[in-house]
C-alpha cells in the first residue's frame, strides 16, 4: 500500500496541510518541521509522484504549462454528446473546466460508452498516458460500464449513482433543497401542500424528495396530509381523480408547463388558483417558482476533491468514501402565489 501524506501526519501528529506544505517548501512552515517531515516521508518510503509535482507546480502558478497535467472526464452515454442534453451536465462539466484551467491543469474528454472500450482498456490508457485523476458522469444506458476497480488514478463521480466499488461522489442536496422548497410554501401560509411526480424522479433520486416531503407531512395536523402522486406514466385523468381527491392549493412537480396545462383544462389558473413550485427545473424558465440546482458549484467541488485526493497520493478505491452534497438556489419566479 502507498504511503500517503495522511499517514504522515498521523505517524508526526501534525495537520496534513502541514505536511502538504512541508513536502512542498512552503514559507508557512519552519526548517525544523520541514526537516522532520522529510525524514519521516524517507523513513515510511513516501515517494512524490512526478505527475502530483507537476500538478502542484501548475496550481501554484495559476498557469498552463507547455505540456499541462490532464483530468479526465469520463461519460458513458449511449452516443458521444448524450449528456450534452441535460443542462446540469453541462452546467457541471463547464465548470469542472474552469477551475481546472484556473489551476493550469487541462480536463480531456473520454467516452466510454463506446462497444469497443472497456473499462479496463481505458485504465489502461490513462495510466499510459500518465493521468491519474478522473472525473467520472455515470449516466446513460451505459454507465454500468463505470463499474470498475480503478486502482491506478484518483476518481470522483457526479450525481445520483454510485460507481462498484465506491468513490468520492458530489452531486445536488436533494433531501435539502425540498426542505428549502417546503419552507418557502410555508413561509406564505399554503395550508395543502400536494406533491405530484412521474415514479422514476423521486427514485432515481433515492427517495430523497419523496422522503423530505413525508417527514414535512408528518409535522402537519392528519387533516393536512396529502398522499402524493408518484406515477410512472402520469395522465390527466389520474391527475384529476388525485386533484379532486386531495385537494392541493399548491403543488410540487418537476414539470411545471405540463401541470400548468392539466390544471387549466379543470378551468384552474395559475398561480390564482392553485400554485406550482419545481423541485429542479427553474432554470428552464425564469418565470418558474422552484429550485435551480446548483451543478457549477458541484463541478468546482469535484475538482477540488479530486485534487485533494491525488496531491494525497491517495490513489485508488478510498478506503472511505466521501459523498459531498450542495444545496441549490431558490428561484422566487411566478408561479407561487406571494414569490413575485
Amino acid at each position: 500500500m502507498k504511503v500517503t501524506i495522511t499517514d504522515i501526519a498521523k505517524k508526526l501528529g501534525v495537520h496534513t496541510s502541514t505536511v502538504s506544505l512541508a513536502l512542498n517548501n512552503s514559507p508557512k512552515i519552519s526548517e525544523a518541521t520541514k526537516a522532520k517531515v522529510r525524514n519521516a516521508a524517507a523513513e515510511m518510503g513516501y515517494q512524490i509522484n512526478p505527475y502530483v509535482a507537476a500538478l502542484m507546480s501548475s496550481i501554484r502558478s495559476g498557469k498552463i504549462p507547455k505540456n499541462p497535467p490532464t483530468l479526465a472526464f469520463i461519460t458513458a452515454s449511449e452516443t458521444p454528446d448524450k449528456w450534452k442534453e441535460n443542462h446540469n451536465f453541462i452546467e457541471f462539466h463547464r465548470s469542472c473546466k474552469t477551475t481546472a484551467l484556473n489551476m493550469g491543469i487541462q480536463v480531456e474528454i473520454f467516452w466510454l460508452g463506446d462497444s469497443n472500450l472497456t473499462a479496463k482498456r481505458l485504465d489502461d490508457i490513462l495510466f499510459n498516458r500518465g493521468i491519474l485523476g478522473s472525473i467520472f458522469l455515470p449516466t446513460g444506458k451505459r454507465r454500468e460500464k463505470m463499474n470498475h476497480a480503478w486502482s491506478r488514478i484518483a476518481s470522483v463521480s457526479y450525481g445520483i449513482y454510485d460507481i462498484t466499488p465506491s468513490i468520492d461522489r458530489v452531486k445536488a442536496d436533494h433531501f435539502g433543497n425540498m426542505e428549502k422548497v417546503l419552507n418557502e410554501i410555508k413561509a406564505r401560509d399554503f395550508q395543502r401542500i400536494g406533491f405530484v411526480m412521474e415514479t422514476p424522479y423521486p427514485y432515481k433520486n433515492q427517495n430523497r424528495w419523496h422522503a423530505s416531503y413525508l417527514i414535512e407531512q408528518e409535522t402537519m395536523p392528519p387533516k393536512r396530509h396529502l398522499k402524493p402522486m408518484l406515477d410512472e406514466d402520469p395522465t390527466f385523468d389520474k391527475f384529476k381523480a388525485w386533484f379532486e381527491a386531495e385537494n392541493p392549493d399548491v403543488i410540487i412537480c418537476v414539470d411545471i408547463a405540463k401541470v400548468e396545462i392539466w390544471l387549466n383544462k379543470m378551468d384552474l389558473q395559475v398561480p390564482q388558483d392553485v400554485s406550482l413550485v419545481t423541485i429542479g427545473n427553474a432554470h428552464e424558465n425564469p418565470a418558474y417558482s422552484g429550485m435551480i440546482e446548483n451543478s457549477s458549484d458541484c463541478g468546482k467541488m469535484a475538482v477540488e476533491a479530486l485534487l485533494d485526493r491525488i496531491h494525497g497520493n491517495q490513489i485508488g478505491t478510498p478506503e472511505s468514501p466521501r459523498v459531498i452534497t450542495i444545496r441549490g438556489r431558490w428561484q422566487p419566479g411566478k408561479t407561487l402565489l406571494g414569490s413575485a
